[in-house]
């Protein structure tokens, strides 16, 4: 599991820290639900920060889940809508 304490001790951009699916705690879930601005969050699933790309006509952000009491980074997905 990676922690958001981990994180800021390896001064890495996020993306080199941690791989697609990679279990994080609760504090880095709740970094990138909180501090970065969600544009998607329901039922456990986030979605933040500014679109990473657009592919036909379909933005693309970082995605967070809860599942159960685990946290995951779950990679760049297309946007969530309800």
């Amino acid at each position: 599991m990676k922690t958001y304490n981990q994180w800021e001790e390896s001064e890495k951009d996020f993306h080199d820290f941690i791989e697609p699916m990679g279990e994080i705690d609760e504090e880095l879930y709740l970094y990138f639900g909180e501090v970065v601005a969600p544009k998607y969050c329901a039922n456990g699933l986030i979605q933040c920060g500014e679109a990473w790309e657009k592919k036909d006509g379909v933005y693309w952000y970082e995605s967070f889940m809860k599942v159960g009491e685990k946290y995951y980074y779950i990679g760049i997905l297309p946007e969530f809508k309800q």
